[in-house]
């Protein structure tokens, strides 16, 4: 599991509404990146003042699994090109519930390099109600273009202490 630090300061950046629409999220395959991200999706879709609260409906939705705002691809198998597609068809519509759509793609280092710059519409000309996090055992495996327009958040494990 990832270290909380991680989740403390994303959550006090979005408390000040200093959230990013793209994220790159790396580190060891099994240290938590899907649960990092739906953490953070949490905290963006949030209606309270203390972000993630439990409790709102949109926080209720998100732990349920069922929030109709958060949008995964790539948890089974690798993202297609027309996965990617959709993603981007879907990134132009409203959300449904919650102020923000939440975009994650797991496994993004193992994404063909088409599927990469398909994204890159997300990432330079981002919906204003879209955020993405790209979850990958190592960013070395995203192209150049990718790594550029995203901010990295890079998940160690937990120390012994």
């Amino acid at each position: 599991m990832y270290n909380t630090d991680e989740t403390r300061l994303f959550s006090a950046k979005a408390k000040n509404g200093l959230c990013s629409h793209a994220y790159i999220v790396d580190g060891a395959d099994g240290i938590g990146k899907l649960d990092f991200a739906l953490e953070c999706a949490r905290t963006m879709l949030c209606t309270e003042k203390h972000k993630p609260c439990s409790y709102c409906e949109n926080c209720r939705k998100a732990l349920e699994g069922g929030h109709p705002d958060i949008y995964i691809i790539g948890q089974d198998k690798t993202a297609s090109i027309a996965d990617v597609r959709e993603l981007i068809r879907r990134s132009g519509l409203k959300p449904n519930d919650a102020d923000k759509q939440i975009f994650i793609v797991c496994n993004a280092g193992k994404l063909r390099s088409e599927a990469q710059n398909a994204l890159l519409k997300i990432f330079e000309e981002p919906p204003e109600t879209v955020a993405m996090f790209l979850l990958t055992d190592s960013r070395a495996s995203l192209l150049p273009t990718v790594l550029s327009r995203g901010q990295r958040i890079h998940l160690d494990g937990m120390s012994d202490s």
